[in-house]
């Protein structure tokens, strides 16, 4: 019986005789491995014997290069031969050059991508015959090309953007289509396993917030929001998106449009009223309340003063994402608690938070932030760490859109 060979080259790198990886078993050949997995990217397009040299040995020197490569392809060969028949004729011998044999039934999980691709990303509104197909198209790409967490091989790079992005494009026509059929639940799935390979695209993280809105799950679209906004900051250094941020309006006039009636409302804010310490809230709520002060600025004599908080190494060295993180959360809290209930904070960017604080001068602004320093330094006594700010007053500014 003729034994069944798999190879897979989307995600981590296999290849499976009758379900049996041995990709293990070649790993002595890593030289072997980078030319199968070369040749078989090439989709049995013949591969000249300098380019593949050149690829193998891209620092050294030979009197003999060719005779250097096919020494390698005698031994990759006979490797392969141990497991399976079909293996042993996969490398293709042409006059100067070399190629992947396309013709003994060997499945390629990156060849099927391909074909679905193609026939997928015709023009026309998607049929709902074809979602089966794009359920398995976007099932087969596990991972970027040839990543399994110890590095990509430098060639491998511009393919695998190339992928990447063809991975993106259907996810998003495939996502369009069940949108428009109201198969929301499906699109919270597609979304979750596409942010699997892609955490930071916009388009995800929106459809899957929409999705769970259009199902009514409120409170898991602003768990998913915060969690959007975490990695933005943590790993990115970066504010969410535009769109990203002004979701969360969305979100929060979806959660209010649950109950209109009047004993909810007063409920709410009764509870509302018991907080201690400012009001924490996201970037896009902010610059609401921004807006909101500025108006209330023109008919009244109250000061409202704009603090940028700022963590940064003491020797001007990036602080580490992690620690950075944690930091930065417990200098939210001591802001929290530190700060009045008339006070507003919000992250502005991975190291820095947005105040809006009623004060009578930028004198006691800066009592408040010393204070506030006081508490950060007590509680991490040997960061490393320096907190700076800046005050403005804020009748002299006329907006918050990007930069404070």
């Amino acid at each position: 019986m003729e034994q069944q060979v798999q190879v897979g080259m989307l995600g981590r790198f296999t290849v499976l005789v009758d379900g049996v990886d041995i990709v293990a078993q070649l790993s002595k050949s890593k030289k072997g491995i980078s030319l199968l997995q070369y040749l078989i990217l090439q989709e049995g397009a013949p591969v000249p014997n300098q380019q593949l040299y050149e690829l193998l040995w891209p620092s050294e020197a030979s009197s003999n290069p060719e005779s250097a490569l096919k020494t390698l392809i005698s031994r990759l060969r006979t490797i392969l031969a141990k497991f399976s028949d079909t293996l042993s004729g996969c490398i293709v011998t042409e006059r100067g050059s070399y190629r992947f044999n396309t013709k003994l039934g060997i499945g390629v999980d990156l060849y099927e991508f391909q074909r679905a691709y193609a026939l997928l990303m015709k023009s026309g509104e998607v049929q709902e015959s074809e979602l089966p197909l794009f359920e398995h198209a976007v099932g087969l790409y596990e991972g970027d090309l040839l990543h399994d967490g110890n590095g990509q091989e430098s060639w491998a790079s511009a393919y695998s953007i190339e992928l990447h992005g063809k991975y993106l494009k259907l996810v998003y026509r495939y996502l369009e289509a069940l949108e428009r059929m109201e198969r929301f639940e499906d699109v919270t799935y597609v979304c979750r396993k596409a942010l699997e390979i892609d955490s930071f695209d916009e388009k995800l993280h929106i459809a899957l917030m929409n999705a769970m809105l259009k199902l009514g799950s409120i409170n898991e679209a602003l768990m998913q929001h915060k969690h959007a906004t975490e990695i933005y900051y943590k790993y990115l250094g970066m504010q969410p998106t535009e769109a990203i941020q002004q979701f969360y309006k969305k979100i929060i006039s979806a959660d209010k449009s649950l109950d209109e009636s009047l004993s909810y409302i007063c409920d709410e804010l009764k509870a509302a009223s018991g907080n201690v310490g400012a009001f924490v809230c996201e970037y896009a709520i902010f610059k609401e309340i921004y807006n909101l002060q500025v108006r209330n600025l023109e008919r009244t004599d109250r000061k409202v003063f704009v603090l940028l908080v700022m963590l940064r190494g003491i020797d001007g060295r990036p602080i580490e994402p992690i620690k950075l993180n944690n930091m930065m959360n417990g200098l939210q809290e001591i802001m929290r608690t530190s700060l009045r209930k008339g006070d507003v904070v919000s992250q502005f960017s991975a190291s820095q938070f947005a105040l809006l604080l009623p004060m009578d001068s930028k004198e006691s602004g800066a009592l408040v932030m010393e204070r506030i320093k006081k508490n950060f330094y007590k509680r991490y006594s040997r960061s490393n760490v320096i907190l700076g700010y800046r005050i403005s007053n804020l009748d002299q500014i006329s907006e918050i859109a990007g930069d404070l």
